[in-house]
């Protein structure tokens, strides 16, 4: 069953401040709501998933794909016993950020070892049908292959992504939103793309110390960052649409070209790339008081580490 009303009241606690702080910022953009203007969503069937339940998925996308626009693809898991739907706040940022969102709706009952196979499944159906003439060909078609595909999860969905993480093939960038940890195992063993890691200070499921865990076990030649919202729990950090941008923001570093992909690397990584110092969370959209730890390493280049 889906989970919306008492999700909601447990993420006015994490979204509440975060938003005070961009509406009280001269100049600064509105943060996208739930189901973003200029975002359509729709289902489609994939077929193939291994985690049982729906064969479908929930599609995140602008709407101008229906007059032709494309854009590149993020292959969305979703936490333990939820639906891809419950993460609109996500998706829909995401999605307005340039992203064709697509979350399997397989594995919704309980735990699910494989959950990264079915996340692997949305780009090689988008790769398939994109080719022939499907009747969900309208959606496939407009996915821009030029940088590549994007992962992205929360919780067991989060696990998933760090474990596609090493799959360079399948995808060219990841961010995992309170990636489940068992604790014992090496949280990272293959991560070989850019990721992101994104937690939350109050979350008991997966706590801050097992989100620095996954980032520092990640290789160091590889890009990443980490951040730890102050006030967010395990289900919320999700919905906190200011960090959602983020995470567009990272992504564009990696799967949109020009001014776009210079546009994001800044915001996540800095004076590296020229322009106003805006690290991850120190500006305007995220301002360091409401965040507990901050940290980016671009490639083993120098790392930008805060503790708060």
């Amino acid at each position: 069953p889906i989970r919306r009303a008492a999700h909601f009241h447990r993420t006015m606690k994490c979204v509440s401040a975060l938003a005070a702080a961009v509406a009280a910022a001269p100049g600064a953009a509105a943060a996208v709501a739930a189901f973003a203007p200029g975002v359509s969503t729709a289902y489609v069937t994939l077929g193939g998933l291994t985690c049982g339940g729906a064969q479908d998925a929930f599609v995140s996308y602008p709407s101008d794909v229906a007059s032709g626009a494309t854009y590149p693809l993020v292959s969305f898991a979703h936490g333990m016993d939820a639906y891809p739907e419950e993460y609109d706040v996500l998706t829909s940022t995401v999605a307005a950020a340039g992203y064709i969102v697509v979350g399997p709706r397989s594995g919704v009952d309980g735990w699910c070892e494989s959950f990264w196979e079915d996340q692997v499944r949305v780009v090689s159906v988008a790769a398939d049908r994109g080719a022939w003439n499907a009747s969900d060909a309208w959606l496939w078609k407009a996915v821009d292959w030029s940088h590549g595909a994007g992962a992205l999860g929360h919780s067991m969905g989060g696990l998933a992504t760090v474990i596609n993480a090493g799959d360079r093939r399948a995808f060219r960038a990841a961010a995992a939103v309170a990636p489940f940890w068992d604790g014992a195992s090496d949280p990272a063993p293959f991560v070989a793309v850019p990721i992101l890691y994104v937690g939350g200070s109050d979350d008991s499921t997966v706590p801050p110390a097992s989100l620095e865990a996954f980032y520092a076990a990640t290789d160091g030649y590889v890009d990443k960052a980490a951040v730890v919202l102050r006030g967010c729990t395990h289900d919320d950090v999700s919905d906190d649409p200011s960090m959602d941008q983020y995470v567009g923001g990272f992504l564009d570093c990696y799967l949109k070209s020009s001014a776009t992909r210079a546009g994001g690397c800044e915001a996540i990584y800095g004076p590296a790339w020229g322009g106003a110092y805006t690290p991850l969370c120190d500006n305007w959209l995220l301002p360091h008081t409401y965040c507990d730890v901050a940290a980016v390493d671009r490639g083993g280049n120098g790392t930008n580490a805060t503790r708060r």
